[in-house]
Order: structure tokens, then C-alpha cells, then sequence
């Protein structure tokens, strides 16, 4: 905490980078986990592609799920009172936003599922969810 009170005392130069270099942190794990996962992968995971006990209902469930965790793009519109070009560049800002981070979704829910995660029979729907 000392830490970021300190970078944000520094100034919005300072903070600027700080959070860059978060961000590209959170980035690289990201990728690092596609990675290994996609390392383990096997075709034979992705069969069934839907569980049949939830089917297109899961599908629906987990879509409205994800949801929320892309609307951590509303950041995008918070600090856009600074844009040079609010208007041309904030909606560019926040569409590129959601594709980012829907690719990011899909491949690592690609990988996972390819590595074996939730397979039939070890498959328990309320681990998905924090309670």
C-alpha cells in the first residue's frame, strides 16, 4: 500500500508506467498460462463440446458470467475525461478493450478445456462460481 501511494505521489508520469508495467505483467501471465496449457492439449478433451446435462443453458449462463467480467472495460470510460479526442478515441479505447479481453477469454477457456479441465464426470459446476 505504502508503495502505491508513493508511485501516485510521484505523479501521473510515474503512475502511468507503473500501471504499464502491470498491465503488461497481468498480460504476460496470461499468455504463459495459454501457453503451458496449450502445451498439454488434446483434441480428445474437446469432445463432447457441450456437457449434455447443461447444453446451450451452460453456454447462456456462462456468457451472462463472463459479462461481468468484461465490463472491467468501464475503466476505459472513467479516465476518459483526459482524452485529447474524447470523441473519436474513447469508443475506439473501449471496442478494442472488449476484443482484447474476449480473445483473452476464449483462449483460455480453448486451452484449459483442451488440457482437460472440466471433463465429464469431474466436472463440478459450482467451482466455476465464488461464492
Amino acid at each position: 500500500m505504502a508503495l502505491l501511494c508513493y508511485v501516485n505521489c510521484r505523479g501521473t508520469e510515474d503512475s502511468e508506467k507503473f500501471n504499464t508495467y502491470l498491465t503488461l505483467a497481468k498480460i504476460f501471465t496470461l499468455l504463459l498460462i495459454i501457453a503451458v496449457a496449450f502445451s498439454q492439449f488434446e483434441i480428445e478433451n474437446m469432445k463432447p463440446l457441450l456437457i449434455p446435462q447443461y447444453g446451450a443453458h451452460g453456454i447462456i449462463l456462462a456468457s451472462s458470467l463472463l459479462f461481468f467480467g468484461i465490463v472491467g472495460f468501464d475503466f476505459v470510460s472513467t479516465v476518459s475525461e483526459e482524452a485529447i479526442d474524447g470523441k473519436k478515441d474513447v469508443p475506439l479505447a473501449m471496442r478494442d478493450c472488449v476484443i482484447v479481453t474476449t480473445t483473452f477469454y476464449i483462449l483460455v477457456a480453448i486451452s484449459m478445456c483442451g488440457m482437460g479441465l472440466g471433463k465429464i464426470g469431474e466436472f463440478e459446476p459450482s467451482t466455476a462460481i465464488a461464492d
